[in-house]
């Protein structure tokens, strides 16, 4: 059986692309927060998230550090939100800074 355990600095870089669509988050205090970090030191851009709960502490560091453009918002498996994520006049993302 080959092992295919790898890093997640190995799997961000191999999984998660410039601009593709991604899944962010569990269920509310369950946030990937390693993965939000891994994601703005590869500096990766134009993310769009989709997510099925209220987000407490990942999916805004991701938008201030301007991974993320977009976001959906999913509840039993049906699209109920989908657009920018920045609906406050003014607030725009950044382009990725250094962490």
């Amino acid at each position: 059986m080959i092992d295919k355990r790898m890093t997640l600095k190995e799997a961000v870089a191999k999984f998660i692309q410039d601009g593709d669509t991604v899944y962010y988050g569990g269920f509310q205090i369950h946030v990937p927060m390693a993965l939000t970090h891994e994601v703005i030191r590869q500096k990766k851009k134009n993310l769009t998230t989709v997510e099925s709960s209220t987000d407490v502490g990942g999916l805004d560091i991701l938008v201030g550090a301007g991974c993320v453009t977009g976001n959906s918002y999913c509840l039993d498996h049906e699209l109920v939100r989908e657009g920018p994520i920045c609906h406050s006049p003014g607030i725009q993302p950044r382009e990725p800074q250094e962490v």
